[in-house]
């Protein structure tokens, strides 16, 4: 789930937050806009949660992906 709040882009991984036990987890959460990519690196224990310091404009197609250790990388629609 992708949410933009004043300058910062918010990524929740999952409408039920995924688990973040340490044999299945996100371990890093980017979000793809304007050509641009920015990665965040979670561990095992944090919340599966991103924020990005960016400021998108109105219209911008903002990118999400995200790769769980066990079933590998997702793509928001």
């Amino acid at each position: 789930v992708i949410k933009q709040v004043y300058s910062e882009i918010i990524v929740n991984v999952g409408s039920v937050p995924h688990p973040m036990d340490k044999d299945h987890y996100i371990e890093w959460v980017e979000i793809i806009i304007n050509g641009k990519t920015y990665r965040q690196f979670l561990n095992p224990g944090d919340s599966p949660v991103a924020r990005f310091q960016i400021q998108s404009q109105p219209g911008e197609k903002i990118i999400a992906r995200a790769y769980c250790n066990l079933h590998g990388l997702w793509k928001s629609a």
